[in-house]
């Protein structure tokens, strides 16, 4: 194992406070502090942005991938899309959905980091280097004065180094590294609903990590995708069982914070499960599930209450070719699912699907030539 210098940006111990004073790792934390205090203090919205209570607004979703990737937005029904910018690998929408940020990288800027207003159509960068790739951004969703995680991967000649997570403000201030350290590697990051901890992969140790922004990690021993649960008390974890037979396939687990207890969801035979999303409601989850006769990997949505779990393509009709479902995304009423579905063995784009949970109708494609779909307030 690599040695590590795991040094959570924190308050510095009160003696070395005494000696050095206040430092970047302090304001750092309070500035956190105060977004989240803020955030707490904030009115709940009552509604989304020009539609009921819980109606999305629209939906953001990359087309033509790969290093061309284009950005784009539509209205909640699919339609009237257009173009927000090209060569974006990754984004996501400030939690009143307002703005958009997203990264690019092309041969004039190999790092950027955008934001765009809706409601203005303004761009402004926020972030460029030459020195390093910034990929992923993700908004705190705590109300008030925004704050940022990305991952930074070093520029190393035609590649770049291994990715490391690291925060900024919404106006550009780098707020510095989660955790420093030269052979730290750390990606896939979640901020918790609430926005008071941001949960993280560490590959070294295949282990889950919670950041608090205190002075002390929390490690999980998974490995796998997660997802939070709306009460941001516990997670919801694809991980590897290991036993005295070896390592099992990868099923989801129910992790509570408080008790440290983990239960099995949705077991079965020779599946493997994966990709877990966490209703708004906390009533239900998604995931993908991969199984001898559909290795590619199929949607499935579980109540966690019975441990029951459906197909939701069991009573659609056959697909003309293979497929794989990917990226499951719920509305932010939980009442739809949409996805990413990718055709295997034939030359096709990929399509966004959808779902009416509950409904007689079974899913059918929505936005054609679309994959990584976000609904946005």
């Amino acid at each position: 194992m690599l040695p590590i210098d795991e040094r959570p940006f924190a308050p510095l111990a009160p003696s070395l406070r005494r000696r050095m004073g206040v430092t970047l790792s302090v304001l750092i934390t309070v500035i956190i502090g105060l977004t989240i205090a803020v955030g707490q203090r904030a009115a709940p919205a009552t509604g989304a942005r020009g539609g009921a209570p819980g109606a999305p607004a629209g939906v953001l979703f990359l087309r033509n991938p790969g290093q061309a990737a284009e950005l784009w937005i539509a209205d909640a029904s699919g339609g009237q899309a257009r173009m927000l910018a090209p060569a974006v690998s990754d984004y996501s929408s400030s939690p009143d959905g307002t703005r958009i940020i997203y990264s690019t990288q092309t041969q004039a800027a190999p790092s950027r980091i955008d934001i765009v207003d809706r409601t203005t159509g303004a761009t402004r960068a926020v972030l460029q280097s030459a020195e390093f790739a910034a990929l992923g951004p993700v908004w705190s969703p705590a109300s008030g004065p925004g704050v940022i995680v990305y991952e930074r991967r070093t520029v190393l000649g035609p590649g770049s180094g291994s990715p490391k997570l690291w925060l900024m403000k919404e106006d550009g201030t780098d707020l510095g590294a989660v955790i420093r350290g030269g052979d730290v590697v750390a990606y896939g990051a979640k901020w918790s609903p609430d926005g008071s901890k941001l949960a993280f992969v560490d590959p070294l140790r295949s282990e889950i990590v919670l950041f608090n922004f205190s002075n002390q990690l929390r490690r999980l021993p998974f490995n796998g995708d997660f997802d939070w649960a709306p009460d941001s008390a516990r997670l919801v974890v694809s991980a590897f069982p290991i036993s005295a037979e070896g390592v099992g396939a990868s099923q989801l687990f129910l992790y509570d914070l408080a008790t440290e207890s983990r239960q099995p969801l949705f077991a079965s035979p020779d599946s493997n499960d994966s990709m877990p999303a966490w209703s708004p409601d906390g009533s239900r989850i998604a995931f993908v599930r991969r199984t001898r006769n559909d290795p590619q990997g199929t949607l499935w949505v579980g109540t966690p209450a019975d441990g029951q779990a459906r197909s939701l393509n069991q009573d659609a009709p056959p697909a003309e070719a293979r497929f794989a479902d990917t990226d499951p995304q719920w509305s932010p009423a939980g009442d739809q699912l949409i996805w990413t579905r990718l055709a295997i063995g034939v030359q096709a784009p990929p399509a966004v699907w959808r779902a009416t949970i509950g409904a007689a109708a079974p899913p059918s494609v929505w936005i054609e030539n679309a994959q990584q779909a976000r609904w946005i307030k």
